[in-house]
């Protein structure tokens, strides 16, 4: 079974903060397959883990607002590395950046990637994988 966590790379947690939802699944193969079944027809496959960006809008009663569900990072436990959580971290906090329409504001990509990373590493000693 795979293992589900969220990170806020605004360090803040809460249901109305933006937030990627982390899966770690047990083997690269398994991770794959998450892959497939959220990538909408897309394929790909030379990835040791993966950031799937999202952007979930809601319109109710002429009301517009987008949901804080920022996407999903998945890992495997057989490719788990300090450089690649790093690496997903700065995918995952450069979308977020995108995400708050301040793309050139290096300082707050620079704290989104420091927070992710942090979070990430410290849910995975957590699930101790």
């Amino acid at each position: 079974m795979a293992k589900t966590f969220r990170v806020y790379p605004g360090g803040v947690p809460g249901k109305k903060y933006r937030y990627f939802k982390v899966v770690i699944y047990s083997s690269h193969l398994k991770m794959y397959h998450g892959y497939k079944r959220r990538s909408c027809g897309r394929e790909r496959t030379d990835f040791a883990a993966i950031v799937m960006p999202r952007q979930v809008e809601r319109f109710d009663k002429g009301k517009h607002t987008v949901d804080p569900f920022l996407g999903y990072i998945l890992l495997s436990e057989e490719c788990l590395h300090y450089e690649i959580l790093a690496h997903e971290a700065t995918h995952a906090a450069t979308y977020y950046v995108k995400r708050l329409r301040k793309s050139k504001d290096e300082e707050l990509l620079a704290w989104a990637v420091g927070k992710t990373t942090q979070e990430l590493i410290r849910k995975c000693r957590e699930f101790n994988v």
